[in-house]
């Protein structure tokens, strides 16, 4: 049996998206008893919400490192909680038993190079799994705003680049970005999609409001600058109700919006389990999903995923180059809302949607298809262990 170590920070029973994801992946991978897998993660949680530390997770071992949860509102608060974290990973990989493996995933910021420094002597296969790629996507949201930290910052990541043996990306437009920003990366630089592993398609109910929902974070990555306009072009329109589903640092942002539009048919609530989450997506027949311009390449909402399997169209408030911008105009899953002059666009088409539910029924089972045939868990297994054999037949 195969001995495969993995670092994350947020991991099960975390209800982040990057730890479900990563507990579908590494579930399905062990299953038929080929790889041993060890999850090394931190004690924190994403919401805040959990306290549930099991040290086993199906087949999967994980090792707990005890982290401080003071919050993510302030950049210190994030570095006291990550540094302890680093710390720890570096002693065990570089002090921990012989692995046939050692995969990184990129949460907490640059937590790869801590990894590819204990792993420098030890000749043991390295690869980079990237959700969401730091240091850019901290500048892109303006979250960072000293580019020369930012360049000190990919010194390290070049480091990484240059000792990883695979990097696995979520699509091509990361693949892309870390190409260009680390050559060192081309030539073992692959993208796998994400999926959702627990939404069923269910048909649309009966509910007499036409309900657009968003469901997941709402941070700084998101761009909300254009619901305003499309909120007050919608006033007039009949039977639409909203629903914002979800945490993040805009939600104050966003009810202020709705509050300054003068819409009261709105409803906000916090995070829904993983096993209610399906049913709740049932409930809309259009789905809001939102990406800054800047930061294209550094992440995909995984909402998209959900999205799709749940079969429902989407307005999407971003750029149409994006991959998300790509799959609804490509497919005819939806409209984009890139600037105000697309706001009536977004208005004809809600209103096509209320007025032909029977066609409507028809977009969402193929959205469902789609989904199906392009973004399956098995298929992603399927292609990670592929490379996961491919770097051991490599590196001998």
């Amino acid at each position: 049996m195969k001995q495969i170590a993995v670092v994350q920070f947020y991991f099960y029973p975390d209800i982040s998206a990057v730890s479900q994801l990563l507990g579908d992946l590494l579930c399905t991978l062990a299953e038929d008893g080929e790889y041993n897998i060890t999850v090394y993660c931190a004690t924190s949680d994403y919401a805040g919400v959990l306290n549930q530390r099991d040290n086993r997770f199906n087949k999967l071992n994980i090792v707990r490192i005890k982290t401080p949860n003071i919050g993510k509102k302030y950049f210190i608060n994030r570095i006291i909680g990550y540094s302890g974290f680093y710390m720890s990973i570096f002693l065990k990989i570089f002090l921990g038993r012989r692995w046939h493996a050692v995969v990184s995933m990129s949460s907490p910021p640059l937590i790869a190079f801590p990894v590819s420094l204990a792993l420098l002597f030890r000749k043991i296969p390295f690869i980079y799994y990237i959700e969401d790629l730091f240091p850019e996507i901290l500048f892109d949201m303006n979250y960072l705003k000293r580019p020369w930290l930012i360049r000190k910052l990919q010194t390290l990541n070049k480091i990484v680049m240059r000792r990883a043996e695979s990097i696995v990306t979520i699509e091509e437009d990361m693949s892309r970005k870390v190409i260009t920003n680390y050559p060192k990366a081309r030539g073992k630089t692959v993208d796998i999609p994400n999926w959702s592993h627990d939404v069923v398609f269910l048909p649309a109910s009966e509910r007499k409001d036409f309900t657009i929902l968003y469901s997941g974070n709402m941070g700084l990555a998101h761009d909300f600058s254009l619901l305003e306009p499309l909120i007050k072009e919608l006033l007039p329109v009949k039977n639409i109700s909203y629903q914002f589903i979800g945490q993040g640092t805009r939600v104050e942002e966003i009810r202020s919006i709705f509050l300054k539009s003068g819409e009261k048919r709105v409803e906000f609530r916090g995070y829904t389990s993983r096993d209610a989450h399906g049913t709740t997506l049932a409930q809309a027949y259009l789905f809001v999903i939102s990406q800054k311009k800047e930061t294209v390449g550094d992440l995909l909402p995984s909402k998209l995923y959900s999205y799709l399997a749940a079969g429902r169209p989407m307005l999407f408030l971003g750029p149409r180059s994006s991959e998300i911008g790509r799959i609804i105009l490509d497919n005819d899953f939806g409209v984009v809302v890139e600037n105000t002059i697309d706001i009536s666009t977004a208005k004809r088409y809600i209103s096509f949607l209320k007025k032909n539910r029977f066609i409507a029924g028809r977009i969402n089972e193929r959205i469902h298809r789609y989904s199906s045939i392009h973004f399956g868990l098995k298929k992603s297994v399927g292609y990670f262990k592929q490379i996961i054999e491919e770097t051991l037949r490599k590196t001998g």
